[in-house]
This record gives C-alpha cells, sequence and structure tokens, in this order.
C-alpha cells in the first residue's frame, strides 16, 4: 500500500470517527421547524433564533440548537410539552457544581474561593436558574443521559437532578462517554420523541 492511500484512508477513518452520531442537515432542520412552530405559540416567547452547527449551516448536525428569548423563555415549564430530552444536562445542581474545578465550574469556584464570604449570595442566586430548583415542575416524559467520563457534565451535577423529577422519566448513562454526542443516545432520543410526540 503506498504512502498516499495509506493517508487518505486514515482521513476517511478520521472523518467517519467526526461524523458518527450526527444527523443530516435536511432531517435536523424538518424537526428545527417543527419546534420553532411549536415554541412560538408560547406566551412571552419572543425570538426562536437557530444556533450552533443549524445557524452555521453545517452538512451534519450533532445536537440542535435554538436560543429562545423572551419574558417566559424557560419554555421548558410550559405544561403544553408533550415530551422532552436531555442531553446531557448543563449547568445544574449549583451547590455541587460550585466546588467542581472543571470548565466550566471553575470560575465558579475560583470566584468563591477569592470571595468566600459571597458563596451563600451565590447559591441563593444561582438557585432561580438552577434545574435542581426547577425539577419538581417538569411533568412531560423525560430521557435524559450522563455519560459518566464527563467531567463538563459530571455525574454528581445530574443526577440529583433527575432523582427529583415527578413525571415519567427514563436515564441512560454510559460508562466511557466523555463530553461529547452520542448516537446510541440520539437515536433513543429520537424513539422517545417519536413515541410522545407521535411522529
Amino acid at each position: 500500500m503506498g504512502e498516499k492511500l495509506e493517508q487518505k484512508i486514515l482521513r476517511g477513518i478520521e472523518n467517519y470517527k467526526r461524523s458518527a452520531g450526527r444527523f443530516l442537515l435536511d432531517s435536523v432542520d424538518h424537526v428545527a421547524a417543527e419546534l420553532v412552530a411549536y415554541l412560538s405559540e408560547v406566551d412571552g416567547v419572543d425570538r426562536i433564533t437557530p444556533a450552533g452547527s443549524l445557524r452555521r449551516g453545517k452538512e451534519t448536525i450533532g445536537d440542535l440548537d435554538l436560543l429562545v428569548t423572551g419574558p417566559q423563555a424557560t419554555a421548558a415549564l410550559d405544561q403544553r410539552l408533550a415530551a422532552a430530552v436531555a442531553e446531557e444536562p448543563f449547568m445544574c445542581n449549583y451547590p455541587v457544581a460550585i466546588d467542581i474545578d472543571t470548565r466550566p465550574y471553575h470560575e465558579l469556584r475560583n470566584y468563591v474561593q477569592e470571595h468566600p464570604e459571597q458563596r451563600q449570595g451565590m447559591l441563593d442566586t444561582l438557585r432561580y436558574f438552577d434545574t435542581l430548583t426547577l425539577a419538581d415542575a417538569i411533568e412531560c416524559p423525560i430521557l435524559v443521559n450522563i455519560g459518566m467520563a464527563d467531567t463538563t457534565c459530571p455525574y454528581d451535577t445530574i443526577m440529583p437532578v433527575f432523582d427529583r423529577i415527578k413525571a415519567h422519566k427514563s436515564l441512560l448513562v454510559y460508562p466511557d462517554l466523555p463530553h461529547s454526542p452520542c448516537t446510541d443516545f440520539n437515536v433513543h432520543a429520537m424513539n422517545w420523541l417519536k413515541r410522545y410526540l407521535g411522529t
């Protein structure tokens, strides 16, 4: 095998690894349009903007990002939701997260170390945004995943939130998953949404 062919094969393998767990733009665009139409009906939502790979028009999308703004942008608490999926829930359980030294929590930890007298005030403020506080309000069926090798969204920040959810729920735990999209979870997520949304 020649060196050029070998390099071409190695590039092909790397391209495959980068695209595994991703969906074609056309299929994600259709789902995004349905979500935008649905969320547009929520009182107090002013604007819904595609973000991430969808906004950039990438050929494949690893996860669907939509930026929802307005006075009632916490549409996750809308009682009309039929189902939810939370892939590696982010920035939650601040009483634990505030002591984690990896990104993104290290900034909170560093600030508290420099200003220990402000710790309780920070936690009181962060409580308004913490999914740990909001978990009781989730009423729709929800599917969640945790990657046990994920230091960005670690188990200790997610599991107490999941435990507080009273609605029908399911948890998929991936022992070796770092902070990255998961093909298996994406398949389960699509099936979950089809089951509850009837699509």
